[in-house]
């Protein structure tokens, strides 16, 4: 990678982190980490979204989650403006969402080359759904769900090399 790009990768991250700080304080909902979530986000384009094709699944993971939004990674850049549907759910509790958003910004991953950032605005999330996302909130920023993250992040896995 040459200076100029790495220049800009650290300007990306510069000012994702500096958005990121200002939004916080403008937050109508608070944000929240899921995990084990299962995530599809399509945008359809050509004739896929003349005939209403669903088109190919981009999402890598969710960052962060609220009632009004989300960040996820991506492997493939979408466009600023655009709508995207996304589906996602997490594996504890069964519940699958399905909603539709605009793409307000996007930025190169600052660690994962490859990947992209982008920041989604939900449309019309329906009051059960809604109710959903809370739900996860509350369990995912509860301490003892903290704790079983811990504990499951400090676990040695199958594959690491034990002496």
């Amino acid at each position: 990678m040459d200076a100029a790009a790495v220049h800009f990768q650290q300007l990306d991250l510069f000012l994702l982190l500096a958005r990121a700080q200002n939004d916080a304080e403008r937050r109508r909902f608070i944000r929240f980490q899921p995990h084990e979530v299962t995530i599809s986000l399509v945008q359809p384009t050509g004739l896929l979204k003349v005939f209403g094709g669903k088109g190919h699944n981009v999402a890598h993971s969710i960052l962060d989650l609220s009632e009004g939004g989300m960040r996820v990674t991506l492997t493939k850049r979408v466009i600023v403006g655009r709508k995207v549907n996304i589906e996602f759910s997490v594996k504890k509790f069964q519940d699958t969402l399905s909603l539709s958003g605009d793409v307000l910004w996007l930025a190169l991953h600052p660690v994962v080359e490859g990947l992209f950032i982008i920041g989604i605005r939900f449309d019309k999330v329906p009051v059960g759904q809604e109710k959903i996302i809370g739900g996860w909130r509350s369990y995912f920023s509860s301490s003892a769900a903290k704790q079983r993250e811990t504990t499951r992040r400090s676990r040695p896995s199958s594959t690491d090399n034990i002496s």
